[in-house]
């Protein structure tokens, strides 16, 4: 059987912090990667104002590398579809989307679990993915294509400082 092709792989350095955590490391001093560096703070999420406490579900999303967009925390309605991640992460990030794709370019937008690289499905209600495939307030990657390529991985990886 064929290994799923995430970013789970283990080392002593992944397993610092737990998996998908939102720990964003001081930028290396050192020459190594630059560490993710968030637009907003967990405590802060961006989203719509009008959805009421009560049913704001808050996430990390890192935006597609082609973008050059900046990752942040948002929240969305836990009563939408998945794909309320994808609009709320593009508008904040300053990118259009058209029919799930990037504007001008071919690929869908997916949006996957980290470290996992697991396709999170769009179509269904936040809650119905809760607890399984989304965890409140973990790392999600939105990028284009049907999986998380390993240079995207060790990139991801590394900025998380694991």
């Amino acid at each position: 059987a064929a290994l799923p092709m995430g970013c789970s792989s283990s080392t002593a350095a992944t397993d610092r912090a737990p998996p998908g955590s939102l720990v964003t490391p001081p930028a290396s001093r050192h020459g190594g990667a630059p560490a993710l560096v968030f637009t907003t703070k967990p405590s802060r999420p961006v989203g719509d104002a009008a959805v009421p406490p009560a049913r704001r579900c808050m996430f990390a999303v890192v935006m597609p590398a082609s973008t050059g967009a900046r990752p942040c925390h948002l929240f969305v309605d836990r009563e939408k579809p998945v794909e309320a991640i994808l609009h709320a992460a593009a508008s904040h990030g300053g990118f259009a989307v058209d029919k799930g794709k990037l504007v001008g370019s071919p690929e869908r937008l997916n949006l996957f679990t980290f470290p996992e690289g697991e396709v999170v499905r769009l179509d269904l209600e936040v809650d119905a993915h809760l607890g399984a495939t989304l965890h409140e307030g973990r790392l999600l990657v939105l990028e284009k294509g049907n999986r998380l390529s390993d240079e995207r991985c060790r990139a991801l990886q590394a900025a998380l400082g694991r």
